[in-house]
């Protein structure tokens, strides 16, 4: 029975390093894992905005360039048909 107790104690110590590393390995892979899921997480919403940005400057010049035509057409009225 002695016997039989050291074996297991002398393999419980053996693989208590290997444990370890085990859970220490495992947190590494989790935490990698996260770090890609928030990497791309944030791709996407970069992503995001730049296609809200570029549509938002591209209605304020369509806006701009209208607002100059009317006011152009206004002057041409104003000039031309009121000889």
């Amino acid at each position: 029975m002695e016997a039989k107790n050291q074996e297991i104690n002398s393999s419980n110590l053996e693989l208590s390093p290997a444990v370890a590393k085990g859970s220490s390995d495992q947190t590494n892979a989790h935490s990698l894992g996260i770090m890609f899921e928030q990497s791309i997480s944030q791709q996407q919403n970069h992503f995001q905005t730049a296609i809200s940005t570029s549509a938002t400057e591209v209605n304020r010049i369509l806006n701009l360039k209208k607002n100059k035509l009317n006011r152009i057409e206004k002057i041409k009225q104003h000039r031309f048909f009121n000889l």
